[in-house]
């Protein structure tokens, strides 16, 4: 399993996808998103008839799903079962559902271990909810971004295409979303150890990435003067 990773961990609308890809951008890495996957699950179940609400998913179902990637850039994109779920990942049927199904413990078992395979040999930037406490718990680099539930609940707000919801109905959302994350019996959101934590409510996404690679370059100078000694 390779550990030659930067994860980036937070609650949603925090800041860590965008920083993710900006991260990867900057330092010419591979990007990947571990929620694509989970939302890519999430399709295939409700194509399948599962209630992904109600949890129906069973090792046959998991177990018998092929998953492979693709390099778009430097973006891996997953497909499930030889398919691109494309732009239906943003659907509102798998809004509604991928943290009912992310809540599943095989479910993330099975998704840790095609993160896993999707990084090795690769040096990538690995965003998503545990990707510093469970997936790759002994990576060199590890960050965690929050910020204000209301301010999270702005950003989300802002970038919604249902002009119908309200900022408080998003923050309910996310306040309910939070909740499952923290509260899940299987690797439940949480500050991974010796992760740099970043608030990023007063921030913008630029000093956000620059507190990052900044983070990562005084890391890395301080091992080559040590390989030097």
């Amino acid at each position: 399993m390779s550990d030659d990773v930067i994860t980036i961990d937070g609650p949603a609308a925090s800041g860590k996808s965008t920083v993710a890809k900006r991260v990867a951008d900057e330092l010419d890495l591979i990007h990947i998103d571990s929620g694509s996957l989970y939302r890519a699950i999430t399709w295939q179940a409700l194509r399948n008839g599962i209630v992904a609400a109600q949890a129906t998913i069973s090792h046959d179902f998991l177990d018998a799903m092929q998953v492979s990637t693709d390099l778009k850039g430097n973006s891996i994109t997953f497909l499930v079962d030889g398919t691109d779920p494309g732009l239906d990942l943003r659907s509102q049927s798998v809004a509604a559902a991928v943290s009912d199904v992310a809540a599943v413990p095989d479910v993330r078992r099975k998704v840790t271990e095609c993160l896993r395979q999707a990084a090795q040999s690769r040096r990538a930037v690995v965003e998503g909810r545990d990707i510093g406490s469970v997936v790759f718990p002994n990576a060199r680099f590890k960050f965690y971004l929050d910020a204000t539930a209301d301010e999270r609940a702005r950003r989300r707000h802002a970038e919604s295409t249902v002009p119908s919801s309200g900022v408080q109905e998003v923050l309910h959302a996310l306040q309910t979303r939070d909740r499952k994350d923290s509260t899940r019996s299987a690797s439940p959101l949480t500050i991974p150890s010796g992760a740099v934590v970043i608030d990023t409510t007063t921030l913008s996404i630029d000093s956000v990435v620059d507190t990052i690679l900044s983070s990562v370059s005084d890391d890395a100078g301080k091992a080559e003067k040590e390989e030097i000694r």
